[in-house]
């Protein structure tokens, strides 16, 4: 059985990472909101999620985007998060680690060589 990785992609704006994660055995699926990757992820558990950060101050009870996204797999312990933001929203995304410190997060531009050893 091969692993499953969802990419949660909402703005892009960074290199295709599929060929990535295709070259390391995952069978991939890219929903373009939040509600549908938490649908994805309850029809079949998910070893990697891959998710951008997007702050949006309209938000009234959440920070991100990701939330729900990281809501639907906290009982899920065995899977990985991985974040990627833009440096000049870290303060607010380092708020947002704080509620959820086992994500692993990538600050863009992305370096594909680093996306590659953190999923290896």
């Amino acid at each position: 059985m091969s692993k499953r990785l969802i990419e949660f992609v909402e703005l892009g704006g960074y290199p295709d990472l599929s060929p990535i994660y295709k070259e390391l055995g995952y069978e991939v699926e890219t929903p373009y909101t939040a509600r549908k990757a938490v649908s994805a992820i309850k029809k079949r558990k998910p070893d990697v999620i891959v998710g951008e950060f997007n702050y949006q101050s309209e938000f009234r009870d959440r920070i991100s985007n990701l939330e729900s996204v990281t809501a639907a797999v906290a009982h899920m312990s065995d899977v990985r998060i991985i974040v990627l933001y833009q440096p000049e929203e870290q303060a607010i995304f380092e708020t947002f680690k704080q509620r959820f410190p086992a994500i692993e997060a990538v600050a863009q531009p992305i370096d594909i060589e680093t996306m590659r050893s953190i999923l290896q």
